[in-house]
């Protein structure tokens, strides 16, 4: 949670405040790939997958979540956190929305937390 600022209502504000996002309510899977594969992150870093409200995670290679995103995130119910080495997030919401957010550089003090 440090990394949210102690708080989950900042992944309500993700959507609004990401450099790059899509709604995949009627994406298909590949269209979904393409779009995680475009994001700036070089494949092979290990990212940390978190499903923070049920307080488990795991590390992966990018390349093996963008592969696989459908097993780690089932819409309407999940909510997923993926953290990136360089301090990028991107949240899967249960909205159906993925949002990409470079969260380092960006002013939380902007945030309503």
């Amino acid at each position: 949670m440090d990394y949210l600022g102690g708080s989950f209502r900042v992944l309500d504000e993700f959507w609004d405040i990401a450099s790059s996002r899509i709604s995949v309510t009627h994406a298909a899977d590949e269209e979904v790939r393409s779009w995680l594969r475009a994001l700036p992150v070089d494949a092979e870093s290990v990212v940390r997958v978190d499903w923070a409200r049920d307080g488990i995670g795991v590390e992966v290679p990018f390349f093996v979540f963008v592969r696989y995103f459908d097993d780690f995130w089932y819409p309407s119910s999940d909510d997923v956190v993926v953290m990136f080495p360089d301090g990028a997030i991107l949240f899967l919401d249960h909205e159906e929305r993925f949002s990409y957010v470079d969260y380092r550089r960006f002013d939380k003090r902007l945030l309503a937390l």
